[in-house]
Parts: C-alpha cells; structure tokens; sequence
C-alpha cells in the first residue's frame, strides 16, 4: 500500500528509521503478490519491503520508457516467481530483469507514443465506469418496477412488480460442489482450479494452477462448463 507521507513522515522519524522515502516522479514495483505491477509516484511516498523504490537514471534511461518497459516484461517476471506461500520476487531478481534499451531519444519517442495511448484508455475507462454506474441504477429500476414501470408489491427481497414472483435459486438452477482431490505439480491432462490460484480481479495465472487425478466419469460431471 502506499501512504501520503507529507504529514505524517519527518526527519527525525527518518532518521531513527529504516524506511526510505521514494521521491516522487520514481517508479515503484510489486514483488508481492500483484508481481510485476508498477506505479509512477506523483509525491514522495513510504513503501514496504514488498515493493522496490526505482529511481532512473536520467543520463541513461526515460522514466516513462522504464515504466512501459516493465509493463512489458511482465511475462518475464511471472516467469522467475517464488511460489512459497505467496507469489514473489525477490529485490536481487528484480535487478536482473532485462531491459531493452534504445538511444535515450528514441526512448523519448516511444515513451510519448504509449502515453498517448494510455490517455485515450484513461478516458475510454472513465466512460465504462459511468456506463457500470448507469447500469447499475438502471438493474435497480428493471428489477423492481420492471419495463414500464408496473404496479408493484411489496416482497421479502423488496418491491418487485406485481405480476412477478419470488423463487429460490435452487429451482432455476443446477448445483453441486467442486470436485475433492490433492494438487498434483506432475501434468494429468487436468487442471485442478483452486480459490487461491483466482486474483482479487479475477485474473488466472494457468500456467501456476496444479494437476489432479481423476477419472473419466468424475470428470465430465466435474469440469467447468
């Protein structure tokens, strides 16, 4: 996590502390968990020891050039993860991620190029997440007043139109449990899906989730559809 530190960050503290202050316009990078996500820092901030503080070297490297870079070399950073409790690198790998490195003029030139196209994503996020808003008040108004704006009654889930109904969610679907086996790191043909190997934003890393055993039957009444 990351922490304004103007107000609450002094020089005493610092000095009696093994906490570096990262400047801002530094780049900072994930070696916990969410490995390989990187940050540019608008104002000096305190990191923790999962997360590296990078500071470029302006006579060699563009920041932006680096930020993008780092972007890039995700799959390379997924590649040397620690998988011992939690996923991780460590700070010495980190330093030997290879970087391509062009002129620092054509280091310019890509830098604006992929940041023009990171501003038009920021803009087009900014539209979806006013149409996910929109579609959630709009869910609210379908789902108790219904296409045009029906009479309504009161339920014990709220108002819903009147000619509508109440059912359990076991009557309009099928349910069952996973399937019950040990994670298997030797390749079976079947990936073993786990709630630990699913990301908070719902990312998948399959080339992480273990194996298991299973037979033909169990397997077609188990698979994900």
């Amino acid at each position: 996590y990351l922490f304004n530190t103007k107000a609450s960050i002094t020089q005493e503290g610092l000095n009696n502390s093994s906490s570096w202050l990262v400047p801002e316009n530094s780049i900072i990078l994930s070696l916990y968990g969410t490995v390989g996500n990187a940050i540019i820092t608008k104002i000096p901030v305190a990191i923790t020891q999962n997360m590296a503080g990078i500071i470029p070297n302006e006579l060699k490297c563009n920041r932006d050039f680096l930020y993008y870079a780092l972007e890039n070399a995700k799959n390379y950073l997924w590649s040397i993860i620690d998988i011992s409790v939690h996923k991780h690198i460590t700070l010495t790998k980190a330093k030997l991620i290879p970087i391509p490195l062009p002129p620092l003029p054509e280091q310019h030139r890509i830098a604006t190029v992929l940041s023009t196209i990171q501003r038009a994503i920021e803009q087009q996020d900014k539209i979806i997440e006013a149409t996910k808003k929109l579609k959630k008040a709009l869910m609210h108004t379908l789902f108790t007043e219904g296409l045009n704006g029906k009479e309504q009654k009161e339920t014990e889930i709220g108002l819903i139109p009147k000619s509508w109904e109440v059912v359990r969610l076991g009557d309009i679907g099928a349910f069952q449990y996973g399937y019950t086996e040990s994670a298997l790191e030797q390749d079976t043909g079947i990936k073993f899906l786990r709630i630990t190997d699913i990301e908070e934003n719902g990312y998948i890393e399959w080339s992480y989730v273990p194996y298991c055993k299973v037979d033909q039957k169990d397997f077609e009444k188990y698979q994900l559809k």
